[in-house]
């Protein structure tokens, strides 16, 4: 009975088929070839060799541009976590001089991509030597907690550094003076990778730190209210 019946589904095809070409024969010859193909592509589902490629393609395009913007946001981070970093080391100077009564320098190695901070001897031990001037104490490298001697991030770079009275540097060693009357050398230090640059100002009275997320190149004016106002 099974073989009945297997015999009976293969007449019904068979019968279909024959329908199927009887009915293509009444169209025109270009309409004919064109509904064979429609009718033999369902029996061939699976993907050509250029199909494979196209979509390979596009997987490897999709995967290069998520690649560059996600490098472009690491270089971002590293450059903004850098420059907050001195930015900090700015800020921690200008207590130690204007609080703690210790000068200080921030000395800034172009060629290397570091910096670090030096304090002088407080004014009672040079009180014992009348003779050394603020400049000539000897100095001590600032390394605790709040301060130590650093490096940028290999991606990054010192563009420029520049002091008042003094040309702008982009190689050697700059020093950055912060004194215990609350005030330092007007400088301007900047730092950047492939694409953006940052800068750190030091306001000359104030000897405070202001980061800016753009390269500048003019260096920092104070401007003091004599009114009393509190207005600029």
């Amino acid at each position: 009975m099974a073989k009945n019946q297997g015999t009976k589904i293969s007449w019904v095809r068979a019968k279909k088929n024959v329908t199927l070409i009887l009915r293509l024969n009444n169209y025109p010859l270009a309409e004919r070839e064109s509904m064979k193909f429609l009718f033999t592509r369902k029996k061939n589902n699976a993907f050509t060799l250029v199909e494979i490629l196209l979509v390979v393609l596009l997987i490897a395009l999709c995967s290069m541009v998520v690649g560059y913007r996600f490098y472009r946001s690491m270089d971002r981070t590293a450059l903004g976590i850098s420059a907050n970093r001195l930015s900090h080391t700015v800020r921690y100077a200008r207590l130690l001089a204007a609080e703690h009564h210790k000068p200080c320098d921030l000395h800034i190695d172009m060629d290397d991509n570091s910096y670090w901070l030096t304090v002088r001897q407080a004014p009672e031990v040079v009180g014992k030597n009348p003779d050394k001037s603020e400049e000539d104490r000897p100095e001590e490298v600032v390394n605790n907690a709040y301060s130590k001697p650093d490096e940028l991030e290999e991606k990054l770079r010192f563009v420029k550094a520049q002091i008042e009275n003094e040309a702008a540097q982009t190689s050697g060693q700059v020093i950055i003076s912060f004194h215990v009357d609350g005030s330092a050398d007007a400088a301007l230090v900047q730092i950047g990778s492939k694409e953006e640059t940052y800068t750190i100002l030091v306001r000359p009275w104030t000897a405070e730190a202001v980061l800016k997320a753009q390269a500048i190149d003019e260096l920092p004016v104070d401007t003091i209210d004599l009114s009393g106002t509190g207005q600029f």
